[in-house]
């Protein structure tokens, strides 16, 4: 753990989604300024206008500042950390996050408040904790997941509008749905180079987070956000109910029978495909194609919490 707290820093960047959940922007830049001020930062604020400005406010003006906050969901978070892993890591400024996404699956995972007023407060006291992240295809950076198959498209298919008004609940209700058209997606898994997995799944992901869309649970005893490994989690495909029931089980109960579920923890993973499948990055579509491959970058970016 680094000793470095961020009330000591005094130039901080923050970079804010203005759509994301249903933060009122104007009310929000009043009370961060306040808060961050009170804490003897000069802060600079800018706002993303569209898909993809996060990732080149964090690259090109990182470098100019100490610290640099993001103040979104989980998909505006991607693009900043995407953005500063452009940044040469001796220059690269530790990141502050105060979620006002619908799900917040990061922020869930590393016990942030989703108050905006406590958040900062914290993130005033905090310190710099080294985190791992995620290199898709060696194009795209993510901060936790990178998922396919079952649950994995309702982020990005549940419209803005309707995750404002109901939050989690606009997930939970489209889950009936996913099952009916549960996915049977045969492939061939290589675990670090040397273990080689091959069946049908219903879903797949690698990641870093103790909560998927609140679906999908991992034990606190076992994710390390600073190891060098992922977890791998892969879902067989369930042939009949009776094997659905004990498979959700198994996820429920965070007990994984490798007759319904394999799990591993590496440091890349490569997946062929025998059709174009998409996946999903931190919660936003990440594209399609017959192969991927994951690798785990250790300690990429410092995290103030």
């Amino acid at each position: 753990m680094d000793d470095k707290m961020f009330e000591n820093r005094n130039k901080t960047l923050v970079i804010i989604n203005p759509k994301a959940g249903k933060m009122k922007t104007k009310g929000q830049l009043l009370n961060i300024t306040d808060e961050l001020s009170v804490g003897g930062n000069e802060v600079t604020f800018y706002t993303t206008k569209g898909r993809g400005d996060g990732t080149s406010l964090a690259e090109n003006l990182g470098r100019e500042f100490d610290t640099v906050i993001c103040r979104g969901g989980d998909g505006t978070l991607n693009e900043v950390v995407n953005g500063l892993m452009k940044i040469e890591k001796e220059k690269r400024p530790p990141l502050g996050y105060v979620p006002s996404g619908s799900t917040n699956d990061f922020a869930r995972s590393l016990n942030i408040s989703s108050n905006p007023k406590k958040c900062v407060n914290h993130l005033l006291r905090g310190r710099q904790i080294p985190h791992d992240i995620g290199f898709f295809n060696g194009e795209r950076y993510f901060t936790y997941a990178a998922c396919f198959g079952a649950f994995t498209d309702l982020s990005y298919n549940t419209s803005q509008k309707f995750k404002n008004l109901f939050g989690h609940l606009a997930y939970t209700s489209q889950i009936l749905d996913a099952l009916r058209r549960l996915q049977r997606i045969k492939a061939k898994v290589t675990i670090d180079g040397d273990e080689v997995i091959e069946d049908e799944f219903a879903y797949g992901g690698v990641s870093s987070t103790l909560s998927l869309s609140n679906i999908i649970k991992m034990d606190r005893n076992v994710v390390s956000f600073d190891d060098g490994k992922f977890e791998v989690i892969l879902v067989k495909f369930p042939k009949d109910i009776n094997v659905f029931n004990k498979t959700s089980k198994c996820m429920l109960t965070r007990n994984y029978d490798p007759k319904y579920i394999y799990f591993r923890q590496a440091k890349k993973v490569e997946f062929e495909f025998v059709q174009d499948i998409a996946w999903t990055l931190d919660g936003e579509y990440g594209g399609t194609g017959t192969t991927a491959q994951i690798d785990v970058i250790e300690k990429a970016i410092d995290i103030i919490r």
